[in-house]
């Protein structure tokens, strides 16, 4: 039997509602700090599974981001602090502005994300969980991703859509799922774990006039504004993004130097090549 997925309400809501909104209140630094009352403790593969459940079907050169950003969280919220009080900058004035300020190569790219950077920010104990299991074993992170991708997709809710495309491909460790922009924009989507890990979206009535495909990501998955990525990404080579924190993301293929501790393997965010 699959194992539902349970995610904290509260937590839920927070992921998937634009943080900016505590800027009503008027405070000029909206996030807090890095410490926390919430004691950290060793983490069982449920409770990785659970933490990466929220952005399991993010583009992959998005998470090669998020989650090494998820490993610096005072660095995290000096950044969300900045943006916070400089939502007029475009792109190009956010990337040089993240340059010169010294924020890393992953936080200069979530700037151009900000309802990703602000989410992490305001969760910042379900971020500094995710910057631990990174530090203790960043393979089983991706790997629970993976599955987590494999399971949405045998549900129906993981489909190629206007704004992603989804490849596959067989691994001895079981089918490899990637993300890939459509196009040259990267759309974070949004979604409810509890929805997409759980519920089939197949063998429902079908729309008129929609793809098969396309409207069954509709059902339980929608996107949020699109990024370019020449505006994301600081390098880009042919089919591949550079995260100098991170290591490499060529052809979907995530090298292995993600934490101190990683193995020499290339971990399993990998994807076909073309």
């Amino acid at each position: 039997m699959t194992r539902m997925i349970g995610f904290s309400l509260g937590v839920l809501g927070a992921l998937l509602v634009p943080c900016l909104v505590l800027l009503a209140t008027g405070k000029t630094l909206p996030f807090g700090n890095a410490s926390s009352a919430t004691a950290l403790r060793a983490l069982t593969p449920n409770d990785v599974e659970e933490l990466v459940a929220p952005i399991a079907l993010y583009p992959d050169a998005l998470l090669a981001q998020i989650l090494p950003a998820s490993m610096e969280p005072h660095e995290l919220l000096d950044a969300g602090n900045w943006l916070a009080e400089n939502q007029g900058l475009d792109p190009g004035e956010r990337a040089r502005a993240g340059e010169g300020l010294g924020f890393s190569v992953p936080i200069r790219s979530l700037l151009q994300f900000p309802t990703v950077l602000d989410m992490m920010c305001a969760q910042m104990d379900w971020t500094r969980q995710l910057g631990e299991a990174m530090r203790a074993n960043p393979d089983t992170v991706v790997d629970l991703v993976q599955r987590l991708r494999r399971r949405a997709l045998v549900l129906g809710n993981l489909r190629s859509t206007l704004q992603q495309r989804v490849l596959s491909e067989p691994d001895p460790g079981g089918e490899i799922v990637s993300v890939r922009p459509a196009a040259q924009y990267i759309y974070p989507p949004i979604y409810d774990p509890q929805v997409v890990f759980n519920t089939s979206s197949l063998g429902r009535q079908p729309v008129p006039g929609v793809r098969t495909g396309v409207q069954a990501v509709m059902r339980f998955v929608s996107f949020a504004g699109g990024v370019s990525v020449t505006e994301a990404f600081e390098r880009e080579y042919g089919n591949g993004y550079v995260s100098a924190d991170f290591g490499a993301f060529f052809g979907g293929r995530l090298l292995s130097n993600v934490a101190p501790n990683a193995s020499s393997r290339p971990n399993a965010l990998r994807a076909t090549h073309e």
